[in-house]
């Protein structure tokens, strides 16, 4: 078999894209999270929050006398992983011409990253809201975004995907609530907001950048043109 029918074969392309991304991530992980690190650290200065940096990835947060937090962006906080597999599926394992291929990688990989640094200001900088306004804000706030998110998964939203984030959204509002009524100190509250939000809004910031990877390369009208042309 031919170099080249090797390289037209989906599965050799498949384990080639996986290998590509571990190998990328075991080399630039700690480069993504410096990266990461210090684009954050920029964005809470704008808030105006004093940020010191120590090593990359590592940033020191003041905020008054009652906000002092030590944050680490670890690698699998960073947008390694989810850049480089955008990258690899875009330029390894999706057809289409070379330039769309490439147009879409960039796009889908500037999304997902800028989706990925507001997470982790978003992390901090309601911790710094938790730590500074008084309870009797904090929980009419949260319960009336509960009730908006309530309402909206469940009478308002007609898609599908808009009721899913609205649901999910619901979810961490009432885990707020719930631990801003047990009056728990800051760090505990914005460390279930971490563990809650990390995993839904990775996922959700890979979709939406997959999506405009795949609108960039096939186009928005592919099923009209398939419709089409089956017909």
């Amino acid at each position: 078999m031919s170099a080249s029918l090797v390289i037209r074969s989906l599965s050799v392309r498949a384990v080639l894209t996986i290998a590509v991304v571990f190998g990328g991530y075991l080399l630039l992980d700690h480069s993504f999270a410096a990266f990461d690190a210090w684009i954050t650290g920029a964005l809470l200065e704008l808030l105006g929050m004093d940020v010191s940096r120590g090593e990359p990835g590592r940033l020191f947060v003041q905020a008054g006398d009652t906000f002092d937090v030590y944050a680490m962006v670890t690698g699998s906080c960073s947008s390694a992983a989810g850049a480089l597999g955008i990258a690899a599926v875009a330029l390894l394992l999706l057809p289409g011409p070379p330039l769309r291929r490439i147009l879409g990688a960039g796009l889908g990989v500037a999304l997902f990253v800028t989706l990925n640094l507001l997470r982790i200001t978003s992390i901090l900088g309601l911790g710094w809201w938790f730590a500074t306004a008084a309870r009797e804000v904090l929980l009419p706030v949260l319960v009336l975004g509960l009730a908006v998110c309530i309402v909206v998964a469940t009478v308002l939203a007609r898609s599908l995907a808009v009721r899913g984030v609205a649901a999910a959204g619901a979810f961490v509002m009432g885990v707020l609530v719930y631990e801003v009524a047990r009056d728990e100190d800051y760090t505990h509250t914005m460390s279930a907001y971490h563990a809650l939000v990390g995993p839904l809004a990775t996922f959700a910031s890979l979709a939406l950048a997959l999506i405009v990877l795949w609108r960039t390369i096939v186009g928005p009208r592919t099923d009209h043109r398939l419709a089409a042309s089956s017909s």
